[in-house]
């Protein structure tokens, strides 16, 4: 995957040249902003995302604070002080509430979401670490010191009761779809099920292929329980219904955080050894570790917002490396990180990025990284960038998270990605439409993952072959395979066009005749469409210029070529105007 997925940076650091590492597999991370919090070296503890404020919330642990990250202006809002040996957080979006439970004393303090002040504290016996929120309960779950889970009323803020436990509880998940809740407790090894309509334990599953279970995560659609253990490193996977032991994955050592992606299929395993590894789902049985992504040392805990695909992951400040209070925002744009099985060193790029802060005389502080999740090499995040790149491994298929379609009747086209070395990316590696005598229809490959309205849109492309036709173009605001706006480039008609397929007819808004653009060679086709003004550019000279409002909402974007055109494509950038 590209942590291998398109990564843009915006660190609060020394000025600094862009960074590119190469990119190829099935899922992309961009790294979108390096914010910058304040504190000692030393442990951050859990986070959570407010959606509904677009903010994040951290357990700043060793510097006693719960921190409010503002997620749109990229930067640190408020530090809560007074939460001594804070550890977890959990927000409640229909209660617009906070809870942050304390290590120190035990202590449950609940917070207005919407001003942070403190509406009540309740007190456990001692060392209150994780929490969780049910929504359908309006329950609010808290592992304290008495091998216990204190159960709140998130509505009454009244504690309601303690379910006791075989031993201290670590990571816990709630069912969205039932009334269950699995508990990892390291010692004795076990996952305890509970029924939250009674709150009463249920089940007591053996974990025998491994022990020192922390994190846990769901995949409810399978069935599925994933326990991060720690002796030795493994993940775990166990089947939720009989409580059987599936198969195990070998991690880097001390995961402290445990995320189940099940739009991609994948878990992501923040490892204080400083490695994020990343697991592939093949099916409910089925597992492999794609990569052990270098970050930082002690960089364990992590959280994963899927409505915008972004995992964010808390980096403490290290020890020793103090200067002036000073600091200055840098955006390095197009930083390309790979995780899948070629992967990217966030260890090289942050010591590089350190080096450059000695240099200024400047302060490195702890930082919460902000990463995109993609299909095959791109991100569309509001207002922001993405590039496509392909790999080595995506040869010979679809990439993950692009689809192929076809408009009309008939035999389907064949993409898939292949070598060339001639490739502007410098990957070495294209998409293609290889088909040689599809039928008389438009081939088409969309990225699933990424929507846009206004956009500035561009891809390389070469004429490989065609006895019918040849070259090819991009589409955009892609509804589905028969509504959609279409440029294309045709060598063997000397002419550039830029089309509207409504119902699956095709219907011409533009075009520029006796256009010279040899076969063979890499081109590029430009797109920029605001409202209804569409501007279209090949090889940098803006050729058509139309007005058309029959796609008014944001749509898909993609590759297209016609009937038997053998066509390459690269370098797909897009963003979002």
């Amino acid at each position: 995957m590209s942590l291998r997925r398109v990564l843009t940076i915006a660190l609060f650091l020394a000025p600094l040249a862009a960074l590119t590492v190469k990119a190829a597999d099935s899922t992309i991370m961009e790294l979108v902003q390096t914010i910058p919090l304040k504190g000692k070296p030393g442990k951050l503890d859990h986070l959570t995302v407010d959606n509904k404020g677009e903010r994040l919330l951290l357990a700043n642990k060793v510097n006693n604070t719960l921190d409010v990250v503002d997620l749109k202006a990229g930067q640190l809002l408020k530090q809560i002080s007074g939460q001594s040996g804070v550890q977890g957080v959990a927000f409640a979006p229909d209660l617009e509430c906070v809870y942050a439970a304390l290590g120190t004393g035990g202590y449950c303090n609940i917070f207005d979401a919407g001003n942070y002040k403190l509406l009540k504290t309740i007190k456990f016996a001692d060392d209150a670490d994780n929490v969780r929120y049910d929504p359908r309960t309006h329950l609010v779950y808290v592992a304290h010191a008495e091998k216990a889970l204190g159960v709140i009323d998130g509505k009454s803020h009244e504690l309601k009761t303690d379910i006791e436990l075989p031993g201290a509880a670590e990571g816990f998940e709630v069912e969205t779809g039932r009334p269950r809740l699995y508990v990892a407790i390291p010692s004795p090894s076990v996952v305890v099920v509970i029924d939250t309509d009674k709150n009463e334990v249920l089940e007591r599953y053996p974990v025998k292929l491994a022990s020192g279970g922390h994190p846990l995560a769901l995949d409810e659609a399978n069935h599925r329980i994933f326990v991060g253990c720690r002796k030795p490193a493994a993940v775990v996977v166990m089947d939720s219904e009989s409580g059987k032991e599936i198969t195990s994955v070998a991690i880097p050592e001390g995961i402290d955080d445990l995320i189940f992606d099940a739009k991609r299929k994948q878990l992501y395993g923040c490892c204080g050894e400083g490695f994020l590894a990343v697991i592939k789902q093949k099916d409910a049985d089925s597992y492999d570790l794609l990569e052990k992504v270098p970050t930082v040392k002690d960089a364990k805990t992590c959280c994963f917002d899927p409505n915008t695909s972004r995992l964010y992951l808390g980096v403490p400040r290290q020890e020793g490396k103090e200067g002036p209070e000073r600091s200055m925002r840098l955006q390095i744009a197009d930083l390309r990180l790979q995780i899948g099985r070629i992967g990217f060193n966030l260890q090289s790029a942050i010591s590089h990025l350190q080096s450059a802060i000695r240099s200024h005389n400047m302060r490195l502080l702890p930082v919460v990284v902000a990463i995109s999740l993609l299909g095959a090499g791109l991100r569309a995040d509001e207002g922001k960038e993405g590039a496509l790149r392909f790999s080595k491994d995506d040869e010979g298929k679809v990439p993950a998270g692009w689809k192929a379609e076809h408009t009309g009747k008939g035999e389907g086209s064949v993409w898939k990605v292949v070598a060339d070395d001639t490739a502007p990316s410098k990957t070495g590696y294209v998409l293609a439409q290889t088909a040689e005598s599809p039928s008389a229809f438009f081939n088409i490959c969309v990225a699933e993952d990424m929507k846009y309205k206004d956009l500035e849109l561009t891809v390389s492309f070469k004429a490989i072959r065609g006895k019918n036709d040849q070259g090819g173009g991009v589409v955009w605001r892609y509804q589905d395979q028969n509504n959609y706006y279409i440029a294309r480039m045709n060598p063997l008609e000397d002419n550039f066009r830029v089309y509207k397929v409504v119902a699956g007819k095709r219907i011409q808004l533009g075009t520029k005749e006796d256009l010279k653009v040899p076969a063979d060679e890499w081109h590029t086709i430009k797109i920029e469409q605001r409202d209804d003004h569409i501007q279209c550019s090949l090889d940098g000279n803006k050729h058509l210029d139309v007005h058309d409002d029959t796609f008014k909402e944001a749509g898909k974007i993609g590759v297209w070529s016609k009937s038997d055109a053998q066509t390459y494509f690269d370098n797909l950038k897009v963003a979002e105007k």
